[in-house]
């Protein structure tokens, strides 16, 4: 009893001094969700709640509390006589930077030699885009997005530093370690961050495939936190940003009466005036549903995402849509203390309907600006010509009719290609359907300190079919067709890839080393399908499939299947010494099998070199006295990289023709095969590019002002083109590396934060220039590329100018009866120019790139404003046609006519259809975004089950500063030979959105 008592007693007196300790945890913004509060040495612990408070029980008085969340600094108080301790916690800077993702790895940014720019989530949250590269637009420096078109689901071309190659200048697309073909099907609410390798030493680890530069993305993961279910909800409302000054009837009259077309005005009704952009564009609809899932330990993590997307777009109908399932499921477990498993997959399930586009000769969009105004919409029985009449009810034409049986209004006074751009849209279905799975699996071993071995396979799976029907249809002689078209594509593909790479880390007393090696290897397999028939047994929808082509249909059919393949080996060596002088050392060879080179030129060697200097870490800077300067880095490299991606398929061999019949035994006849007209070249190899850069880094007054100036030399040798054989060898064209391109250029990132009480901003810019030019051409010295309908080839690719450069005739003056003259190469001027006068008449590479961007934040509310640019580009306005002289057209047309362009009776001749009068300055700048947003306070949500609740709203593509008359200074035909080329793209939308994200 005795001794029961004396326990009893011990164990009262030590509960006295256990007690309960509370407080708050922030940080420079406010409360810190799911901070940990830990008892030192013990599994006694708590999270703090939505407004960062939190209570912990059973402390003993002489306990240390340990305060730790993931991106600071972790702290540990005295717990004392205290029970209330409120604690501010300080970024970890040191971990921040050692987010930034380098080829196969990480890198304190501190580190990094070479030329990186990366992007959060955070910046590119809560856009309308679907798709990446329209998030992105004019937020790094060194990165032009293109965009062919504003359709819904059309995606976008990355170019980094330029225009390096005659053919593909593309960067490769890494996602969580996968190589992939395009980023389309990416979620743009399931990424983390992207970092985009611009010089050769960074991406040199990639080798023959990083000659464009490589993009880095990668997706997001849950974080060391409690679990949360998240609901992120978009409704946007989309309209024409820009409205075309096409001519009026009155104009148009005009036009035609000085062009000489005197009859025309005869068969104007005196009051049809049709806006045909006005008539054709609608409001468009589109709304983004995300729901997720995520939650993570100090062991295992799960993150969980899917989204909706459904846009209808802003043309009449339903025929440009876009539907869109995405998922992203990732996950990690550590397995055992030296081994974790993850898995990264990405799903997407897209469906869309198109109109026509992009064609002078006939399409929805370049209809807009081209068909007469004085033609209605649709006929009625009272206005109805009578040669329309006579045809649709006489003689049976199949005019194309509205729902309600109107005949579709069809030009009386022009037979020609283009024609009423809704008879465009309902005579024809256009659908495409895509099925991707892409995701990676890996085991990270970590068998002794410092070492991680990782072993990784990729896979990509998947299928795409494209189906387009065209009902019978009559329009005029030129444009009708008696029966049904049904084609249909299907392909599939799988891809994988197993790479297998070590990183250790060795530190030798101030010296710090980091050794990386590995080995890849890739295959990929596709399968392609088509077939087609120009009659079907009927017009009515079930019967729109292959198999009901009638007997005598003349059906076609085709297919093919290839794999490819191809093995790399790749090593890393860096250096640092006491965070003052870093040097960094990247290797890879490359080998592709025979459908890329020949055994003889398989294998590519691609070496780089990197160092920086961290100045301010230096003891001599530290006595300057300099304290406003947090850090100062200059850096250099010089890498060699390739582009294999510009050879097409065993262009290193000769051709064979197949065709001609010949006489078997027995009298039969067989197809036979016989030489082609293509010469073998078993040296050809890939494009190699040699680029240094030169850079510095600086923070200022305590990392509230940071900058960084690049500048970039870039040349790209051995370009792919086919040339005459030099002998006379039977054949008539042979593929050589021939051809230099040249890229330099300057970049500037800047950003600055601060606040003014509560009120905080950052404010972040950066600006681009860009010089191209090709300096040693082809053997053929002029390359020939996009051609126009009404003025031949109006793009070249040629020595002592950018690539793809627009050539033709300047004019000179104008006579006073509107007569151009036209500047000839002896320094005169004639209105007969030969093709010996043509000349360099603009270029679409622009001089200089740049964006700006203020985020702004004042108690709850947010509000961001993003602008972007381009400067110094040109664009030909390949939608006006000189062989219709009819058709409408923009109405600087009519205004300059004997001004600054010919008479209008000039206007239709080759010669201005090839000359500058058709050349337009494309640069422009785009109010690009502008989102204001409101936080639900955390104490009123505490009371609720919810723990975070934004609602916001915002207009996207607000205003557009530009002369480029045309619909969209961005759009243009391709990102190559025709990327000078506006043939009528689908034009952008301004959007206007609201917004909801909520956090259980």
């Amino acid at each position: 009893m005795l001794l029961a008592g004396l326990v009893l007693l011990a164990g009262v007196s030590l509960s006295a001094q256990n007690r309960t300790v509370r407080g708050v945890i922030t940080d420079a913004a406010g409360p810190v969700i799911g901070a940990t509060v830990m008892v030192e040495n013990t599994t006694n612990g708590v999270s703090t709640d939505v407004d960062g408070s939190w209570s912990l029980s059973n402390v003993p008085a002489n306990a240390n509390l340990v305060f730790s969340c993931i991106g600071y600094i972790t702290q540990i108080i005295p717990v004392g006589n205290q029970s209330v301790i409120n604690v501010t916690l300080v970024e970890d800077n040191q971990m921040i930077e050692e987010t930034v993702v380098v080829g196969y790895g990480v890198q304190r940014k501190s580190d990094v030699t070479g030329s990186i720019s990366s992007v959060k989530a955070e910046e590119i949250s809560n856009t309308t885009a679907t798709e990446l590269g329209a998030a992105l637009q004019g937020k790094i420096s060194g990165l032009q997005i293109l965009s062919s078109s504003g359709a819904p689901g059309s995606g976008s071309t990355f170019r980094i530093r330029g225009y390096s190659s005659n053919g593909s200048s593309n960067p490769l697309y890494i996602v969580d370690g996968l190589k992939v073909r395009d980023i389309n099907y990416l979620d743009v609410e399931s990424i983390e961050s992207i970092e985009v390798l611009k010089d050769a030493a960074s991406a040199a680890i990639y080798g023959a495939e990083a000659g464009n530069g490589v993009v880095l993305i990668t997706t997001k993961s849950a974080k060391n936190t409690e679990g949360r279910v998240f609901y992120n909800g978009l409704v946007t409302l989309q309209t024409l940003a820009n409205f075309p000054d096409v001519m009026n009837a009155e104009q148009y009259l005009k036009y035609q009466d000085q062009a000489g077309n005197a009859n025309v005005r005869a068969s104007w009704d005196g009051k049809t005036d049709t806006d045909w952009a006005k008539e054709v564009f609608e409001t468009g609809l589109s709304h983004r549903h995300t729901v997720g899932f995520q939650n993570g330990n100090d062991k295992s993590s799960l993150y969980i995402a899917l989204t909706l997307d459904n846009t209808n777009g802003m043309v009449w109908g339903d025929k440009d849509t876009f539907k869109r399932l995405t998922g992203q499921v990732n996950a990690s477990q550590q397995i055992k203390k030296w081994l974790t498993v993850t898995s990264n997959t990405s799903f997407e399930k897209a469906t869309s309907s198109f109109v026509r586009q992009q064609s002078e000769s006939g399409s929805a969009i370049s209809s807009v600006l081209l068909h007469d105004p004085i033609t209605p919409v649709f006929y009625t029985d009272a206005n109805m010509p009578d040669l329309v009449r006579d045809r649709y009810y006489n003689q049976g034409k199949p005019y194309i009719t509205d729902a309600e049986g109107h005949v579709y209004g069809v030009s009386q006074v022009c037979e020609s290609q283009n024609y009423n751009p809704f008879i465009d849209i309902a005579q024809q279905d256009a659908y495409n359907e895509r099925l991707n799975v892409n995701g990676t699996l890996a085991a990270i071993l970590t068998p002794v300190k410092g070492l991680t071995f990782t072993s990784r396979l990729g896979y990509r799976i998947g299928s795409t079919y494209d189906k387009q029907y065209t009902a019978p249809f009559y329009v005029n002689e030129l444009r009708a067709q008696a029966t049904e078209y049904l084609s249909g594509n299907s392909g599939k593909s799988l891809f994988y890839q197993w790479e297998n790479f070590a990183n250790y880390l060795l530190k030798l007393g101030d010296h710090n080393l980091t050794f990386m090696a590995g080995m890849s290897y890739e295959e990929n397999n596709t399968s392609f399908t088509s077939a087609d028939t120009y009659s079907l047994s009927s017009t009515e929808p079930n019967y729109r499939y292959l198999d009901y082509s009638t007997a005598d249909a003349n059906d076609t059919i085709g297919g093919v299947e290839n794999r490819t393949a191809n093995i790399s080996y790749f090593g890393r060596v860096g250096w640092n010494w006491k965070d003052r002088y870093n040097v960094q050392v990247n290797f890879r060879a490359d080998a592709f099998d025979t459908s890329k080179l020949s055994k003889k030129a398989r294998w590519g060697y691609f070496p780089s070199v990197s160092a920086g200097w961290t100045v301010s870490n230096e003891p001599f800077w530290k006595n300057m006295n300099l304290s406003a300067v947090n850090s100062l880095k200059v850096r250099a490299s010089y890498g060699i990289n390739g582009n294999v991606n510009a050879l097409s398929s065993y262009a290193y061999t000769s051709s064979l023709s197949t065709g001609n019949n010949y006489n078997l035994h027995g009298g039969s006849l067989g197809i036979g095969t016989y030489p082609g007209t293509t010469l073998a070249n078993p040296d050809l190899k890939w494009e190699e590019s040699r680029q240094v850069d030169l850079g510095i880094d600086v923070r200022m007054f305590k990392d509230k002002l940071s900058f960084s100036v690049d500048y970039y030399s870039k040349n790209t040798e051995g370009l792919l083109v086919s040339t005459t054989p030099a002998l006379s060898t039977g054949t008539s064209s042979v593929y050589k590396n021939a051809g230099r391109v040249h890229n330099d250029g300057l970049e500037f990132e800047l950003s600055y934060k601060g606040n003014f009480g509560d009120f905080r901003y950052n404010i972040s810019g950066n600006f681009s220039t860009l010089h191209n030019k090709v300096t040693v051409g082809p053997a053929t010295n002029r390359l020939p590329g996009a051609a126009i309908q009404s003025a031949s080839t109006i793009t070249y690719f040629e020595e002592g100018y950018p690539v793809w450069y627009l050539r033709g005739w300047k004019i000179d003056h104008i006579e006073a009866d509107g007569t151009p003259y036209y500047q000839t190469a002896d320094g005169g001027s004639s209105t007969a120019p030969t093709d010996a006068d043509k000349t360099y008449l603009g270029s679409a590479v622009p001089d200089f790139t740049y964006g700006i961007n203020l985020a702004a934040s004042w108690k709850n509310f947010d509000l961001t404003v993003f602008g972007s640019g381009v400067h110094g580009n040109e664009l030909y306005l390949a939608v006006k046609r000189g062989d219709y002289s009819t058709l409408n057209g923009l109405s600087l047309f009519l205004d300059e006519a004997g001004k600054s362009l010919p008479s209008p009776a000039h206007q239709i001749t080759t010669m201005f259809l090839s000359s500058d009068g058709m050349v337009f300055d494309a640069s422009y700048f785009r109010l690009s975004r502008i989102q204001l947003a409101y936080n639900f306070p955390r104490n009123l949500l505490k009371k609720t089950f919810i723990s975070n609740l934004k609602c916001f709203v915002q207009m996207e593509n607000v205003l557009t500063l530009t002369k480029y008359p045309g619909m969209d200074p961005e759009t243009r035909t391709n990102a190559t030979s025709g990327m000078a080329v506006d043939r009528g793209s689908y034009p952008s939308s301004r959007r206007t959105s609201f917004g909801i994200n909520v956090s259980f």
